[in-house]
């Protein structure tokens, strides 16, 4: 629904009454004089335009602040299909009229969604940050505290789609679970982006088909969704250190297989070079480069190669 400044229809209105007014008290002086002039006519009728001008023209005058829109209200209640933009605009004064104000400025809702039971068991809370932005304020205004409802609506769509994930996933599928949230499923159809692994984990929304906020939120209660991100993700504690603990184990295991194959590619360079010199010779050696060993004892009756090769590793000779 499209906001409109109605100036020209209230300008019409005014023009209209303001005539009406001044035949009306014309008619007047001619009962209460009835030898009058047309001059006393015209005194008369002028009196009545200008009365309906200040009346209906100048108290029918609202501003709409910058930002908002608003709905007229005849009788207090709301005029079907008309919306009034920003700025001055007119309607018809009280107490037949009246214009409701409704915040049309993008705007952020941030809720933080308690215990959400995952498929695993497992109690997740999670934070979420939606900007939203009125673009329908009959709508609006005809659901009593719309706001709410969309936060409503946003927590039990969040809490079916996380009762469907395993905890370990939730963290990974934030993007997958917002595009859902936001548009919507159809009976079957998996998250994007959270594959199944295995018949203990099948992502799909089983035999529901969930309706996006998106298109609710407009329909329902006029509010446009531009955007929502999940902020916060959070597993129980124990939970987060047990998971913290695995992976700095993955960590140390990755940096040590690494280290193995450096080792390895330089004892083959050594072998390479010096097919003469035993594994334990050459491990020696690449141990005492890479400063694992600060000095080892060679006798004297060591080969000059092993010699050197001690010398290269900072290793002190004892005959």
């Amino acid at each position: 629904m499209r906001p409109t400044n109605n100036w020209v229809h209230g300008i019409v209105w005014n023009v209209i009454l303001a005539a009406i007014s001044y035949m009306l008290m014309a008619w007047v002086a001619t009962l209460v004089t009835p030898q009058g002039s047309w001059w006393a006519y015209s005194v008369f009728g002028s009196v009545g335009a200008a009365a309906s001008i200040w009346y209906f023209g100048w108290e029918g005058l609202r501003t709409v602040q910058i930002g908002f829109t608003a709905v007229p209200l005849f009788l207090g209640k709301r005029v079907a299909g008309k919306v009034l933009t920003e700025g001055l605009v007119w309607y018809w004064p009280k107490p037949f009229g009246n214009i409701q104000e409704v915040d049309a400025k993008k705007r952020s809702i941030d809720q933080e969604v308690t215990e959400i039971l995952s498929k695993d068991d497992v109690p997740i809370k999670i934070d979420l940050s939606s900007e939203v932005q009125v673009v329908d304020p009959q709508r609006y205004l005809g659901a009593t505290g719309a706001e709410d409802l969309y936060k409503q609506g946003v927590d039990g769509i969040l809490r079916l789609i996380v009762s469907k994930l395993n905890s370990e996933v939730v963290p990974r599928s934030k993007v997958g679970i917002v595009h859902v949230l936001i548009n919507g499923t159809l009976t079957g159809e998996g998250i994007p982006g959270v594959p199944a692994s295995g018949a203990e984990e099948v992502q799909e929304l089983e035999e529901f088909a969930v309706e996006g906020i998106q298109n609710h939120a407009l329909t329902e209660w006029g509010i446009k969704l531009n955007r929502v991100r999940i902020t916060t993700v959070r597993l129980p504690v124990e939970l987060e250190a047990a998971r913290a603990n695995v992976r700095v184990e993955y960590a140390q295991q990755e940096a040590e297989s690494k280290e193995t194959e450096t080792v390895i590619k330089q004892m083959k360079r050594y072998k390479e070079s010096f097919p003469n010199l035993s594994d334990a010779q050459i491990a020696t050696i690449v141990q005492a480069e890479r400063g694992k060993r600060q000095a080892i004892t060679i006798d004297g009756n060591a080969s000059p190669l092993e010699k050197a090769g001690a010398l290269a590793g900072n290793i002190t000779n004892e005959k």
